[in-house]
């Protein structure tokens, strides 16, 4: 099923009221396995988070927008409005 395509690893990291998406027990990163070539708003749907709730991204501490590609090893970090 995944022939053809690269995988890679991103830690994604939610505040404030996105911190529900966490799984229980978490360390407050979650580590997603994805397919090469993903932009956060792809990465966003596949985690079942509605972007309208994200008002800042971070990537690799950077600012940065829904259409950023993501490399593997990329540090997510996601806020929402009253963050």
């Amino acid at each position: 099923m995944w022939e053809g395509y690269g995988r890679m690893v991103i830690e994604v990291s939610m505040h404030g009221i996105l911190n529900r998406h966490m799984p229980n027990g978490s360390s407050g990163v979650l580590t997603v396995d994805v397919l090469d070539d993903i932009t956060v708003l792809d990465l966003l749907a596949e985690l079942e988070i509605d972007h309208a709730k994200v008002w800042t991204i971070t990537v690799n501490g950077k600012n940065s927008q829904l259409k950023q590609s993501l490399k593997d090893g990329d540090r997510l970090a996601l806020y929402p409005p009253e963050y």
